[in-house]
């Protein structure tokens, strides 16, 4: 096509909208929202996570008050969450043990939850590679180089690899 000058002119192109960067910035938009939702619930089953250890503790304690020995499983304390312990035992996100006379140390470790973790036996609960522990001795622990010091509860944090 001839201009008024009569040199050729090139044919001008309508913008498209870009809808590739839009498409880009919408998938980045919700997978933010949707890290923010699952940091949220695993923080929340963390903070339960720990509770109930801190809970199990006591009842351990009370129990050793008054038996005179560490209890030989979880399931032989009464406590509220029953089911949920019985669940939480089977697929290894709670784990208690003792010496073998019953009398002088215990040692309980609870695994935490994450984002990106695997199911753990029947599905229902995920396992990360960290949780917390405590001992009566801290000798029976398992701890980390350079994590020596509890936290306010006095659990040690510990890394399951």
């Amino acid at each position: 096509m001839k201009n008024h000058q009569g040199t050729e002119e090139l044919p001008v192109k309508k913008k498209k909208p870009r809808r590739g960067c839009l498409f880009a910035i919408i998938i980045l938009l919700l997978s933010l929202l949707w890290y923010g939702y699952a940091s949220m619930k695993v923080e929340r089953e963390n903070h339960f996570r720990t509770s109930l250890m801190v809970t199990l503790r006591e009842k351990i304690e009370d129990y050793h008050k008054v038996h005179n020995e560490y209890p030989e499983d979880l399931l032989v304390m009464t406590i509220e969450s029953g089911e949920l312990i019985e669940e939480y035992i089977e697929s290894k996100v709670l784990r208690y043990s003792r010496d073998p006379s019953g009398r002088q140390w215990y040692r309980l470790v609870g695994c935490y939850s994450g984002i990106l973790s695997m199911k753990a036996g029947d599905g229902k609960h995920n396992l990360s590679w960290s949780g917390i522990q405590y001992s009566n001795r801290t000798e029976q622990l398992d701890l980390m180089q350079g994590e020596a010091l509890p936290d306010k509860n006095d659990f040690y944090r510990i890394d399951l690899h």
